[in-house]
């Protein structure tokens, strides 16, 4: 990209240049490489020269994670040249400057937030700011919420950068007399708890005689100055999430339906076998609805009844089958007996 300038609504507008053809947009991620060209220019004007004391013979970029993974380990291009490596033992002072690792020449710094961008509709080559979040509303208010457009914007802006590059100044407001009694305005953003001048809520001026009311206050007051400017660099360049390749397993017959398997562990309940001799009252055998008692509580049950002891039995087994199995006992044609595993320790019935 020859050159850019941003407006008030947080555009870039690529322009043409004089002495170039007209600005393209970019058509490739950033790569090593791309770095690499960078350095002897680097070189040339100095910026090796005039790196604060104490830090290593390093150039520094400043990008986004998904872009430094593409670049070391999520490259199998990569020769052991280029390979990302950690800091050994001096990790703990670099760590201090913010750089995560190095890569060729460059100490690598992670900016969690990177200026991104997507293209406007229309004619011309505008590209529209995307930030990390948006605002919705809520029951109550509004909230801030992750924006999926930032995340999926395929330009990204990152620096090659050098710390004396510029230098932010900021206002001193140190009192004329050291024996003012009053504090001095910090105009770098220190944070203080005040309570009052809380203004006024739907019209009415905030009471706070019980001094438990208050909002946090800083002043932010402060210019740049350009030092060596040429040592900064902003580079447009495409980016995404990283590329995911589907790992199969290697054997698929573990993907088969199973059957459902039973994984209850508890312990099975005990059969219990309860008999009876039915009496046949009026010439049948009869239960009244809603009789039989299971440890002394009534079940809902229809009435049962059979001009015999096999009807009966048709006829428990239909109207009370949530209990068991009803069937003749073993051997006789006199008594019949209740096959259960449910909770019941105790059956009645009352023969009608």
């Amino acid at each position: 990209m020859d050159g850019f300038r941003r407006d008030d609504q947080f555009h870039v507008q690529l322009e043409r240049q004089p002495h170039g053809n007209d600005a393209v947009l970019p058509t490739s991620k950033l790569t090593a490489k791309m770095l690499q060209r960078r350095v002897q220019y680097q070189i040339s004007v100095g910026a090796m020269g005039k790196r604060p004391i104490g830090t290593p013979m390093l150039l520094e970029l400043i990008t986004d994670q998904d872009t430094l993974f593409g670049m070391e380990q999520g490259n199998t291009d990569l020769a052991s040249a280029w390979r990302f490596t950690d800091f050994g033992a001096a990790a703990a002072e670099y760590y201090k400057l913010g750089w995560q690792g190095k890569i060729g020449n460059y100490a690598v710094r992670v900016d969690l937030f990177p200026m991104r961008f997507q293209l406007t509709n229309g004619a011309g080559l505008t590209l529209s700011r995307k930030f990390p979040y948006k605002t919705e509303t809520t029951t109550n208010g509004i909230r801030s919420v992750p924006d999926e457009e930032y995340e999926k914007s395929p330009y990204q802006m990152s620096f090659i950068h050098h710390r004396k590059a510029f230098v932010h100044l900021v206002h001193d407001m140190k009192p004329v007399n050291p024996a003012m009694p009053f504090l001095s305005r910090d105009l770098a953003g220190k944070w203080k708890f005040v309570m009052d001048n809380l203004g006024t809520v739907n019209g009415c001026v905030v009471d706070n005689r019980r001094r438990n009311k208050g909002l946090f206050y800083a002043d932010y007051e402060f210019s740049t100055k350009a030092m060596y400017p040429d040592y900064e660099e902003a580079i447009l360049h495409l980016r995404e999430g990283v590329c995911t390749v589907a790992v199969p397993l290697c054997d698929t017959a573990l993907l088969v339906r199973y059957n459902e398997q039973n994984e209850n562990s508890a312990n099975a309940q005990c059969n219990r076998v309860f008999v009876w001799t039915p009496d046949a009252i009026g010439g049948d055998y009869a239960v009244a609805a809603n009789t039989i008692l299971c440890n002394g509580q009534a079940i809902t049950h229809l009435a049962a009844s059979g001009a015999n002891l096999t009807a009966l039995l048709v006829s428990l087994n239909s109207v009370a089958s949530s209990l068991g199995t009803w069937a003749f006992v073993s051997g006789s044609t006199t008594q019949i007996q209740l096959s259960t595993s449910g909770g019941c320790t105790s059956v009645n019935i009352v023969w009608v």
